[in-house]
């Protein structure tokens, strides 16, 4: 990663702020580096008619985090619908089924672990993905324990993030037809 890159996001997630928000989607969206170019591709996809579509229920309750992910996946192609916390994400799961769920560990009204459970209760939805974004130091632990495969770590760089999505997603594509 470019050293501006690491600066921009050292000072986002100190500060939070939106401004630096609105600043990271904009040097993101412009990143030419090899190893980062995966919306160029994504960008490129959808130019030639292959679009990466899902739907992607993102839950956090940390206004600057959702934003910025759901950001990184809207650029990607994917339709992203979000909540702040496991209760407005139930009633989310209830309206429709997303490809992917994304969600924080420690939120408040209702956890990351305690939606799961309850993921896994609802005939509907129990085999949805479910990705674990998490800077808690035990995340991995708890995702072991409640079947999750998939744990980021935060702060999370958008390629690793997008890089899981895909997977999911395309997975979920190939056993649908």
């Amino acid at each position: 990663m470019a050293p501006a890159f690491r600066v921009i996001r050292s000072i986002f997630w100190t500060l939070g702020t939106a401004s630096v928000l609105v600043l990271w989607a904009f040097v993101a969206g412009r990143r030419t580096h090899p190893r980062t170019s995966a919306m160029a591709r994504r960008r490129e996809d959808d130019r030639r008619g292959r679009s990466r579509s899902g739907a992607i229920l993102l839950v956090d309750d940390d206004l600057s985090t959702r934003a910025l992910v759901a950001t990184w996946l809207h650029a990607a192609g994917y339709v992203v619908r979000t909540a702040r916390n496991g209760r407005e994400a139930l009633a989310l799961l209830h309206d429709e089924a997303p490809s992917v769920l994304i969600a924080d560990l420690n939120m408040p009204v209702m956890d990351g672990a305690e939606l799961r459970g309850r993921q896994l209760h609802m005939p509907m939805v129990s085999a949805i993905p479910f990705i674990l974004l998490s800077g808690a130091h035990d995340a991995a632990s708890i995702a072991q324990t409640l079947g999750i495969v998939d744990v980021i770590r935060k702060p999370c760089e958008p390629d690793e993030l997008l890089r899981v999505v895909d997977g999911h997603c395309h997975r979920r594509l190939r056993t649908a037809s």
